[in-house]
């Protein structure tokens, strides 16, 4: 096979370009390169590991096909590490991200800045969301401990608090927090390794690792790390097989004085169906919870979010998306978007009228977020109970399951804690509450009848 020309590499990029998505190409292909020729093999070069792990796994045969295409040949293929495309890559993003460019040499001063498994860390890493800064969070009474806690693990990683442990109801900025701090590690120090995943992304990895045969790449990319930041664990539960591989992830950086930091919806007490060794180590380090923003917060927060839209509105309009959305921060930035919407369309920011009209359509201003007596008005219909049987101290059959049931659904769709859900039920302790989630999902697991129930009873909670 001879060398392909310049034009000739163009067209078999544009070949493969035909055949996967707009997203795919550009998200896999923008970064790739022709290294060299040699008879019938082609070597091309990538940024970094995991790159070069997910195109064999997903694209090899589109190459091989695309390069048959233009030239005629069927060569075989090898993708290697390319430290021009590392170094470029890693520059472009700490550029993206407003961060120092790294230069050659770690910031301590050892070491390549392209070590073999480093970059896949970096590749990982590369989907922060660059408006999730440190600077942007409102600190308020519901999260100080938690973001202070975050500025420590930036200054002295593996030390202060290690794991890490933040906790609280969806939308209340968990995801912001824990991104805010990949974006600082990176700031304060250039060559580390900061690897940042949610739980799904790194169960995915591990059973596609196990199905290729290949978890000493995977556990190379995850014990790498200087810093493992995990969005969501709570979605370990149940999953015996991850659950142990995250625990000897998580044992190997911490004994290693890696920085471990984590985020869930639940105190890790409070995850049913957790190992106890991992929820032991979990609460070795500092948890932290962040609550739903008070109503001088989420004002602050609305001011704050308009700010960064240059939208400008009211003290009238601001009050009224903070009184009705002060419980998330995520329905507040929800909220502010359609204000902002609003206002390109009509040419003008909308006054307190308007404001209202327009954030009907998040069915917000009426409905809200489920609370517990939307939960009983289901369970209770469902099974013919009333919800004074169901609060009550009764220990009659009949109102058993209703009442675990009720309380389950509180604990997945109100972000109550197990001690506000005690309180709605005769003031039971948090041990009950809890007793009584982990039997109604023991439950669920072995009922398929009850498990369709009770997705039905959470879908016209919801509204669906």
């Amino acid at each position: 096979m001879s060398n392909l020309t310049a034009s000739q590499w163009q067209s078999v990029l544009a070949e493969i370009a035909r055949e996967i998505s707009p997203g795919s190409f550009q998200t896999w292909f923008r970064n790739i390169e022709l290294i060299s020729i040699d008879g019938a093999r082609v070597e091309l070069g990538v940024p970094n590991v995991f790159m070069r792990e997910w195109i064999r796994e997903h694209y090899l045969r589109a190459i091989v096909r695309a390069l048959k295409t233009v030239t005629g040949d069927e060569p075989e293929v090898s993708i290697g590490i390319s430290p021009r495309l590392f170094r470029s890559v890693r520059q472009e993003q700490d550029r993206e991200a407003g961060l120092p460019v790294s230069g050659p040499l770690a910031a301590n001063g050892g070491g390549p800045a392209a070590p073999a498994e480093a970059p896949a860390a970096a590749a990982w890493g590369a989907r922060l969301n660059r408006e999730m800064a440190l600077d942007a969070l409102v600190v308020g009474d519901a999260n100080r401990l938690a973001v202070d806690a975050a500025r420590a693990v930036v200054e002295s990683p593996g030390s202060s608090y290690n794991p890490l442990f933040v906790h609280g109801a969806p939308g209340t900025g968990k995801t912001h927090l824990l991104q805010a701090v990949c974006h600082e590690m990176r700031a304060a120090r250039p060559g580390a390794a900061v690897l940042y995943l949610s739980c799904e992304e790194f169960t995915n990895g591990y059973i596609a690792a196990v199905q290729r045969a290949d978890l000493p790449a995977f556990r190379n990319r995850c014990r790498g790390a200087d810093c493992l930041v995990v969005d969501d664990i709570q979605f370990l539960e149940a999953k015996e097989h991850t659950q142990e591989e995250f625990f000897h992830t998580f044992d190997a950086l911490i004994h290693a004085g890696r920085q471990v930091v984590l985020a869930g919806d639940r105190h890790p007490r409070e995850i049913s169906r957790l190992s106890e060794k991992l929820r032991t180590r979990f609460i070795g380090g500092l948890v932290a919870q962040i609550g739903a923003p008070d109503f001088e917060t989420g004002l602050a927060i609305v001011r704050a979010k308009a700010a960064r839209r240059r939208l400008e509105i009211g003290a009238e309009v601001m009050e009224l998306v903070a009184r009705r959305f002060s419980g998330s921060v995520r329905e507040i930035e929800g909220a502010v978007a359609m204000l902002a919407a609003a206002a390109r369309a009509d040419g003008r920011a909308p006054d307190a009228a308007r404001a209202r009209t327009v954030l009907r359509q998040l069915a917000a201003l009426s409905s809200g977020p489920p609370g517990i007596e939307d939960i009983l008005k289901v369970v209770c219909r469902r099974y013919n109970v009333s919800s004074d049987e169901v609060r009550s101290a009764s220990r009659c059959r009949r109102v058993m399951l209703p009442r675990q049931l009720a309380m389950y659904l509180a604990r997945r769709h109100t972000g109550m804690s197990l001690a506000d859900v005690g309180r709605e039920f005769s003031n039971r302790d948090h041990a009950t509450v809890l007793y009584a989630e982990r039997k109604a999902s023991e439950m669920i697991e072995r009922d398929s009848a009850l498990c369709a129930a009770v997705d039905e009873m959470a879908a016209e909670i919801k509204g669906g």
